[in-house]
């Protein structure tokens, strides 16, 4: 009786197990494939990443699934540590870029990125996300305003705060 029950299920299975993966690959899982089609960012120039970002917004209306495929998209780019600036002062390196990156510089400009649709764009909303807002409440790139410490991020920061979630 063990033995056909376990036949039977056995049969259930093998019948079940296609649908299953017919409906993960077609149904449930974000094609990505795109990506792939396009130059690596860190080759591209200002002009042609402006172009970019809007085929993002059309390939992945959902914001999380733009996240991600923008964050596939630069997977493979040279590292290079404290890579962003305010391009004066201080620091004079570039505040957006998508040439170099380091793990916080990815994910600042991912952010950026997935809610623009221009290289100018992008940049204007990194300001806002890397730099605290002044009492009338404008983010102005300078050294002393910019976010430092992953915790003031999560804590303080309205961009970053659910991060981690």
């Amino acid at each position: 009786m063990a033995q056909e029950m376990v036949r039977k299920l056995n049969r259930f299975l093998i019948k079940q197990i296609p649908i299953f993966f017919l409906l993960y690959f077609f149904g449930c899982n974000q094609s990505y494939s795109w990506i792939e089609t396009l130059p690596k960012p860190w080759e591209l120039n200002e002009k042609e990443i402006s172009n970019i970002l809007p085929k993002f917004h059309k390939k992945f209306p959902d914001f999380h699934d733009r996240l991600k495929a923008f964050a596939i998209w630069q997977v493979g780019k040279p590292y290079e540590l404290f890579c962003l600036g305010e391009e004066k002062g201080e620091d004079k390196d570039p505040i957006f870029r998508l040439d170099v990156s380091d793990c916080t510089v990815h994910i600042l400009t991912s952010l950026a990125s997935v809610q623009s649709h221009s290289w100018d764009e992008a940049k204007s909303k990194l300001i806002k996300i890397h730099y605290k807002p002044n009492t009338m409440g404008i983010s102005i790139p300078t050294y002393k305003r910019r976010w430092h410490y992953k915790t003031d991020r999560i804590q303080d920061n309205f961009s970053t705060k659910y991060i981690t979630t």
